[in-house]
């Protein structure tokens, strides 16, 4: 059928246009409050682009007609994690968020993480990642 976990249908009053995308809501102490503590790190201030994709990222997930409130009807999931000091940064937060997303909510057991989505703007990309690459 046309609806579920793939992210086909869509809609259902929400205007989710496939495939859908559930950006996870974590907790600010992993990202609101990393920027908090980094006033001066306003968009593109310093250092390449690339290493600031994450947050260019997350606000076009959360601007875009992709986006899904319900994640039953997500094909990916987004895990918004804020790495401020890219490849100078601790890989930490990726942990935390894994960790976190892992704890209090079942998608990433159902897949295996296989449909979850990370913006990772490391020079060692994803192999600087709890996971591996």
């Amino acid at each position: 059928g046309g609806g579920g976990r793939r992210g086909g249908g869509g809609g259902g009053g929400e205007g989710c246009q496939p495939p859908c995308v559930f950006v996870y809501e974590l907790p600010a102490r992993m990202n609101v409050l990393a920027l908090k503590a980094e006033p001066g790190w306003p968009y593109y201030s310093h250092g390449p682009a690339d290493y600031r994709a994450f947050k260019a990222m997350h606000i076009s997930l959360l601007r875009s007609r992709h986006r899904t409130a319900d994640p039953r009807r997500a094909a990916y999931f987004y895990v918004p994690t804020w790495d401020l000091h890219g490849s100078w940064g601790n890989p930490e937060v990726y942990l935390r968020a894994h960790r976190y997303v892992v704890t209090h909510f079942p998608y990433w057991n159902a897949s295996r993480g296989a449909d979850h989505i990370f913006t990772v703007t490391r020079d060692a990309a994803g192999c600087s990642t709890p996971w591996g690459s």
